[in-house]
């Protein structure tokens, strides 16, 4: 479980082994079963989560009826961080559509995280970025076609023009092949901010 984590990790920063030993005791296993709640409406999300087996959706209820607005899989980073880095009553609902098994890093822990690890500030980023703003194209991305955080940054895994006319064809109905993609750089292969 832990080596599908530190991977994903190390394929946006580089890792020291002191620094793969921390990760190693931040992250704790949780199994979550099939319709238990990873975060229950007006919980503070206390955690985030590295799913290594199982699915998850993210969902709000808006006047008694449930509205799903997103996936989580295995390999796949699970917060909301509306409620997690304010540390403020969530507004959705994350629940295990299947049965999942997690390593997951507490809100202190995450701050012990970016303090021991040299570049996981910048990890951090990465994977908020990629989860709130700017990740719901690529998230559709990933979920569609089964790229995963670290390809969607590896330009020579998956071409970000390849990417744009693959998510265009998702969003606007069409085939990848009518579709029409603005030119785009890649990638690098590890994020900066």
């Amino acid at each position: 479980m832990i080596a599908q984590l530190i991977e994903t990790i190390r394929s946006c920063i580089n890792l020291a082994p002191k620094e793969i030993d921390a990760i190693k005791t931040l992250f704790k296993s949780r199994s979550i079963k099939k319709q238990e709640l990873f975060l229950a409406e007006g919980q503070v999300c206390k955690h985030v989560g590295f799913i290594t087996k199982g699915l998850m959706r993210y969902y709000i209820n808006q006047n008694g009826e449930d509205k799903t607005y997103a996936f989580a899989q295995e390999g796949d980073f699970v917060c909301n961080n509306e409620s997690f880095i304010p540390q403020t009553a969530s507004t959705k609902i994350i629940e295990a559509i299947e049965d999942c098994e997690i390593l997951q890093i507490s809100f202190n822990d995450l701050q012990t995280f970016y303090k021991t690890i040299s570049e996981g500030d910048r990890f951090g980023r990465l994977v908020t970025g990629f989860y709130t703003n700017i990740g719901r194209p690529q998230f559709i991305l990933h979920r569609y076609t089964g790229t995963t955080l670290s390809e969607i940054h590896r330009p020579a895994s998956r071409p970000a023009a390849k990417n744009s006319a693959i998510l265009h064809s998702i969003v606007c109905g069409r085939s990848a092949a009518v579709a029409q993609p603005h030119p785009q750089k890649n990638f690098p292969s590890k994020m900066s901010y």
